[in-house]
């Protein structure tokens, strides 16, 4: 048994695509991006960003070039969000527990992180400090499976769905099966077969970007081989448009920004590194998200990010994603 092959996140600890806090019952799709109002909260002239995660090597790109028919996507104003975070109760812990057919044993909580020892040897995790949950049950993929074994991808998709129904971690009217893919792996005599499945439901993005990146918000769900949740990460933010725009970085500005490996995150595949530097890479695709960070931070702003993605000279993928915003109207948190 072996996990499928992933391309490697430089610089994220934890990855958990995806998501996701869980959500109060009284979370709505339109509380995702609040409307003005006379008292909403005015421009704030300067953005306070959480740093990006970054490889602990300093991975550098050396030549970027940017594919020139991109270049409508640069240079404008967008919009940014203030965040709210979506806190959980003991009881609403609880109750998931109960969606996962398990109880709370034992909850300890050491600087804002509840961490509760649940009957089926899991652990359920709430980060008071962003509103995020995580789930983690005793492994039951590890067991040998038989020949004739096969597990079914829709199947796991309606497990993942009746799950975020019951528990209401998130409106499930909120939501967009965002991707599904495999898991973990086995080897059997006719080849490789998927041993769980990961599904990811995203929460739907305010008009005008092209998604989310970092972690969420949504939720990714894990279903195994008995069609069991063995883990889930939850992040939900309700955010709030900023009165206002902000002028972005020219595609020049870009640029030179990934070369001088500034408020830059990479991933590639680690055997395409030499010397911590990927040489001439071409970007052919740009997209502008907002990017929602991890579960361990607190989050004050949400602000457009541009996520490229291209090739380098030996073929090997490569994604860059960095603070669309121009470098004086934001800074990053120490």
């Amino acid at each position: 048994m072996k996990k499928n092959k992933f391309i490697i996140m430089l610089g994220i600890s934890v990855f958990l695509v995806g998501i996701i806090s869980v959500c109060s019952s009284n979370d709505h799709c339109d509380n995702l991006v609040t409307k003005k109002t006379m008292n909403q909260e005015k421009q704030v002239k300067v953005l306070k960003l959480n740093p990006l995660g970054k490889n602990a090597d300093d991975t550098a790109i050396k030549n970027v070039n940017i594919d020139k028919e991109n270049k409508n996507l640069f240079g404008k104003s967008r919009k940014a969000y203030s965040v709210k975070k979506i806190r959980y109760t003991e009881k609403d812990l609880k109750k998931i527990a109960g969606c996962l057919n398990t109880k709370v044993e034992k909850m300890n909580e050491d600087n804002g992180i509840k961490s509760c020892n649940l009957n089926n040897k899991g652990v359920l995790i709430y980060y008071d400090n962003s509103g995020s949950i995580t789930y983690i049950s005793e492994d039951s993929t590890l067991q040998e499976m038989p020949e004739k074994y096969k597990l079914n991808k829709n199947k796991c998709v309606k497990v993942a769905g009746k799950f975020l129904k019951k528990s209401n971690i998130i409106d499930y009217k909120c939501l967009v099966l965002d991707n599904v893919e495999v898991g973990y792996t086995i080897e059997t005599s006719k080849g490789e077969r998927p041993l769980s499945y990961q599904i990811t439901f995203m929460k739907k993005q305010p008009k005008g970007v092209d998604g989310f990146a970092g972690i969420g918000p949504g939720i990714r769900v894990d279903v195994d081989c008995k069609y069991n949740i063995t883990s889930f990460t939850s992040v939900n933010k309700e955010i709030t448009e900023l009165d206002g725009e902000y002028s972005t970085l020219s595609l020049e500005e870009a640029e030179k920004k990934i070369e001088s490996n500034g408020e830059v995150q990479l991933s590639t595949d680690t055997s395409n590194l030499k010397n911590n530097t990927i040489e001439n890479v071409d970007i052919d695709n740009v997209e502008v998200r907002l990017y929602s960070d991890s579960t361990n931070l607190k989050q004050e702003y949400m602000a457009p990010y541009y996520v490229f993605s291209g090739k380098d000279n030996n073929g090997a993928a490569v994604s860059v994603t960095i603070p669309a915003v121009s470098d004086e109207e934001f800074r990053i948190k120490e």
